[in-house]
């Protein structure tokens, strides 16, 4: 379906359909141009991982503010699981789990959108 290009558009690397040079994602195979990488999902699925319950994921993608929040949360899940032994400690896990499914399902264009904006 490669049709002839506009002063504004150029060939997806990947796909050889062509796209507007201001999208950063091709509209037919969803890959991304190098040069408007910023933000990895794949890293911010990992530090979710590794170290998502301390806000890792949170600093990463620039969400200070809700990355102190994570911080805080777990603390004091923390010191309440300890002051009244209750299993306080498992929302900031759950919370975590559900910010780690989010990752993974959101596609890559939105991603970006939100992001790398």
């Amino acid at each position: 379906m490669n049709r002839e290009k506009q002063i504004d558009e150029c060939f997806c690397r990947e796909c050889g359909n062509v796209k507007k040079k201001s999208d950063c994602f091709c509209p037919h195979c969803d890959s991304l141009s190098t040069v408007a990488k910023k933000k990895d999902k794949g890293f911010a699925i990992f530090l979710a991982i590794f170290a998502g319950n301390c806000g890792g994921h949170h600093f990463y993608l620039g969400q200070s503010a809700r990355a102190i929040l994570s911080i805080l949360t777990l603390f004091l899940s923390i010191i309440l699981s300890a002051i009244y032994a209750l299993p306080l400690y498992i929302i900031p896990i759950v919370i975590n789990t559900l910010e780690i499914i989010y990752l993974i399902a959101i596609r890559h264009s939105t991603f970006h959108e939100k992001y790398n904006r």
